[in-house]
C-alpha cells in the first residue's frame, strides 16, 4: 500500500531521472536564450544580469532579445511542456487508457473553436486569448453534462466518448468558421494559430499562463497518491479510502485548466500530453508518485 499513500522518501531511481532532466532543462535553457538568427554568448548574459554592463554585444540588444524576446518565450515552453504532460499522465491514470490525452474531453477542440470565433470577430489578441480559454472549459463543462445525462455504470468510457463526439462538434464548428472567412486575411490567421506557435509570445502571455498551469499541476501533484488507487474500480478505490467523485472532479477541473489555457497561448500543441507521460512511464514506472514530478520535468 506504500504507492497508495502520500510521504515517504524519493527513491534513488526517481532522483537520477530528475537531476539528469533538470540537467537537461538548465542546458537546454543556457542554449535557447543564446541561440538564433542574432547569437549572444552565455557570458554576455551572465554579465549583463551580474554586472549590468555588455560586452561585445550592447546592453540593450541583450535587454531586447534576451528578456523582451527569447525569455517569454522559454518560460511559456516550460509551463506549456510541463502543464500538458501533467494533464495527460493525470488523465492515463484517470481514465485507465494509456490512448488518453489532455484533448481528449474536447478542451483542445472547445479552445480552438474560440480563438477562431475571436479572430473571425475581430477582437484583439488578448480577447482571442480569453475566448480560447472559456471555450475550452465549455467544452468540457458540455461533456460532463451529456456525460451524466446518459447514465450508465461505464462512466469513465462515457466521458471519453462524450467528449470525443463534443470535440467533433467544435470541430466541425472551426471547419464552419473558416468557410466564411476572409481567404486573405482572417482565414490565414485562423489557419497559423491552429498550427500551434510560440514565437508571439511576450510576458503578458506568460503572466497569462501562469497561474492556472500552477494552480492546476499543484493540485494535480497533491492527488497523486490517489491517482494510483484509481487504476482499480472505483469501488476498490472506495474501498482504500479514496474519494472517488472528489478526486475525479478536482483532476478534470486542473487538467482542464491547464489544456485550456495551453491552447490559448501556444495553439494547438497535441502530442506532448500522450507521448512524454509514455516515456516518463517507461523510465521510473507509472506511480503517479513518480510519474507526474518526472513527466513535468521532461
Amino acid at each position: 500500500m506504500r504507492g497508495f499513500r502520500p510521504g515517504g522518501s524519493i527513491p534513488q531511481k526517481v532522483l537520477i531521472p530528475m537531476g539528469v532532466l533538470s540537467l537537461v532543462a538548465l542546458a537546454l535553457l543556457v542554449f535557447s536564450i543564446s541561440s538564433g538568427a542574432y547569437r549572444i554568448s552565455p557570458a554576455d548574459v551572465a554579465r549583463f544580469v551580474f554586472t549590468g554592463r555588455a560586452g561585445e554585444v550592447d546592453a540593450t540588444t541583450i535587454s531586447t532579445l534576451v528578456f523582451g524576446i527569447r525569455l517569454p518565450r522559454i518560460a511559456a515552453a516550460f509551463l506549456i511542456g510541463a502543464g500538458l504532460s501533467a494533464a495527460g499522465a493525470s488523465y492515463q491514470g484517470l481514465f485507465r487508457n494509456s490512448l488518453v490525452s489532455p484533448d481528449i474531453l474536447g478542451a483542445s477542440s472547445g479552445a480552438g473553436f474560440g480563438a477562431a470565433l475571436g479572430l473571425i470577430l475581430g477582437v484583439n489578441y488578448l480577447g482571442v486569448q480569453a475566448l480560447a480559454f472559456v471555450f475550452g472549459l465549455v467544452a468540457v463543462g458540455i461533456t460532463c453534462i451529456l456525460g451524466s445525462a446518459v447514465g450508465g455504470s461505464q462512466g469513465s468510457l462515457r466521458l471519453v466518448l462524450t467528449g470525443m463526439v463534443t470535440g467533433s462538434l467544435f470541430v466541425a464548428g472551426i471547419s464552419v468558421i473558416k468557410s466564411v472567412a476572409d481567404p486573405y486575411d482572417t482565414l490565414p490567421a485562423i489557419t497559423f494559430w491552429l498550427m500551434g506557435s510560440l514565437a508571439s509570445v511576450r510576458w503578458d502571455d506568460v503572466w497569462f499562463l501562469t497561474p492556472p498551469v500552477v494552480i492546476g499541476g499543484a493540485i494535480l501533484m497533491a492527488l497523486r497518491w490517489k491517482l494510483n488507487a484509481m487504476a482499480f474500480s472505483g469501488e476498490e478505490a472506495g474501498a482504500m479510502g479514496v474519494p472517488v467523485r472528489r478526486v475525479r472532479v478536482l483532476t478534470l477541473i486542473s487538467a482542464t485548466l491547464i489544456s485550456s489555457v495551453t491552447v490559448a497561448v501556444g495553439g494547438l500543441i497535441g502530442w506532448v500530453g500522450l507521448l512524454v507521460p509514455h516515456m516518463a512511464r517507461f523510465w521510473v514506472g507509472p506511480n503517479h508518485r513518480d510519474l507526474l514530478p518526472v513527466s513535468m520535468l521532461m
